[in-house]
C-alpha cells in the first residue's frame, strides 16, 4: 500500500504502528491501495474534519481513527455509540476525544460523511464510506471490548494487524470497483493530487480505461504492460504470453503446466489379473495306452523268440504244463581187439529249458 504524508512530524505513536503495519505488509499480506496519513476532509460549509487515515482502494474508500490507550491497564472497554466510553481503573476518558465529540465515533462518522460528500461532488455513484475506530492498549495490556451497538457501517476494533487486515477484507466488496480517473478525482478534492499520479494507482490495482503517460525515471513507475496504452504487440506463433506483472515464479509454473500438458498421453494398460495360472490338466489316457502297447510288444517278442528256439531243437517238446524231452542214440560200435580205442567222447550237456512267458 502506498502511504501518502506519513513522513510529516507530531505523527502520534499509536499512529505511527498502524503506518507501520502498512509498510511491513508483503506477500499474501499485503493490501493494495492509497493510505493517506493526516488528512483534512472538508464538508459542505468548508469546516474541516481531520482523519488519520483515509485509505482508497479499487473496493473500500475508508475513515479510520487511531486511538491509544491512556493508561496501562488490563480490562473491558465499553463503547457505547451515545455514550463515553468508560473503562475499569480509569477516571477520566480511556482514550482521546475531540473536542465537543461525545466519543471518537462522531469524529470518524463526520469523515466519512465528509468523503462520500466529495465522491458525490467528484461524479462516482458507489460512494458507500465505512468508519473504523481502531483502539491500541499499551504494551504488554490486555484489552478487551465490551456489547457493541454502533450504528451502521462504523466499527470498534482492538488494534492488531490481524484484526485490522480482518475489518479490511470484511468490508473491501464494492460491487463495481473505482477505476484509476474515479479515485483520483476524490484525491484531488483532498488536495493530495501532486503526490499521488494515475501510474501510482494504477501500480496498486486500479484498472484505467483511458490513455496516460507515465514520467520516465519516476520511481512510482510501473510495469510498462500495465500503465502504457500502447498498441498490442503480435504474438510470436509457439509462444505463450503471460502478463507483464507476473513474477518469474509464476512464468516458471506456467511453462511447466504447459510443457506437461503437451507430453503425449500414455497408453492405458489393463491391469493384470491376480489370480494364480490354471496348470494344464494331465493328459493320462495316451501315457496309459502306450504302456499298454509297450508290454503287449515285449510280450509277443518274448512268444516269438520261444517259438524258434522250439523248431531249431526237434528233440525237445512241449506239452501244457511240462517239457518231455527224448533223445534216440544209435548203438555204439563194438570195439576191434588190438586197435586203438578212440578217446571217449565228453558228456553232452543237459538240455537247456527255456522259460517261455507264463510258463515258468
Amino acid at each position: 500500500m502506498k502511504i501518502v504524508n506519513g513522513e510529516r512530524a507530531g505523527i502520534p505513536g499509536s499512529e505511527q504502528t498502524v503506518l507501520g503495519w502498512l509498510r511491513k505488509a508483503t506477500g499474501p499480506y499485503r493490501l493494495d491501495g492509497i493510505a493517506i496519513s493526516g488528512c483534512f476532509v472538508p464538508d459542505q460549509r468548508g469546516n474541516q474534519a481531520e482523519a488519520d487515515l483515509v485509505l482508497i482502494t479499487p473496493r473500500l474508500c475508508a475513515a479510520i481513527e487511531v486511538k491509544g490507550i491512556r493508561q496501562a491497564v488490563s480490562g473491558t472497554l465499553l463503547c457505547p455509540a451515545n455514550g463515553r466510553w468508560t473503562m475499569p481503573g480509569v477516571c477520566d476518558e480511556p482514550v482521546h476525544v475531540r473536542g465537543g465529540d461525545l466519543n471518537p465515533l462522531e469524529q470518524a462518522r463526520a469523515c466519512t460523511l465528509n468523503l462520500k460528500n466529495l465522491a458525490v461532488k467528484s461524479g462516482i455513484t458507489d460512494t458507500f464510506v465505512p468508519g473504523l475506530v481502531l483502539v491500541l492498549p499499551q504494551h504488554r495490556q490486555n484489552v478487551n471490548l465490551g456489547p457493541k451497538s454502533l450504528p451502521r457501517g462504523m466499527d470498534v476494533r482492538i488494534g492488531s494487524m490481524k484484526e485490522f487486515r480482518a475489518w479490511f477484507r470484511a468490508n473491501e466488496r464494492r460491487k463495481s470497483p473505482w477505476t484509476a480517473q474515479q479515485a483520483l478525482a476524490l484525491i484531488r478534492e483532498l488536495h493530495f493530487d501532486s503526490e499521488i499520479t494515475l501510474a501510482d494507482l494504477v501500480a496498486e490495482g486500479f484498472e484505467s480505461h483511458e490513455p496516460f503517460a507515465v514520467p520516465s525515471g519516476s520511481a512510482s513507475q510501473p510495469d510498462s504492460a500495465r500503465t502504457e496504452a500502447a498498441e498490442p504487440r503480435p504474438v510470436p506463433l509457439g509462444r505463450t504470453t503471460l502478463p507483464a506483472y507476473t513474477t518469474r515464479a509464476a512464468t516458471t509454473s506456467a511453462v511447466r503446466r504447459t510443457a506437461r500438458a503437451s507430453r503425449p498421453t500414455p497408453p492405458v494398460v489393463p491391469p493384470r489379473s491376480t489370480a494364480p495360472a490354471r496348470k494344464p490338466a494331465r493328459r493320462v489316457a495316451p501315457k496309459v495306452f502306450g504302456a499298454a502297447v509297450a508290454l503287449a510288444l515285449l510280450t509277443g517278442g518274448w512268444w516269438v523268440f520261444g517259438q524258434g528256439a522250439d523248431r531249431a531243437d526237434p528233440r525237445e517238446t512241449t506239452t501244457t504244463g511240462e517239457i518231455t524231452q527224448s533223445i534216440t542214440d544209435a548203438p555204439a560200435p563194438t570195439p576191434t581187439a588190438g586197435a586203438e580205442q578212440p578217446p571217449a567222447a565228453p558228456p553232452a550237456p543237459s538240455p537247456t529249458r527255456n522259460c517261455y512267458p507264463f510258463n515258468c
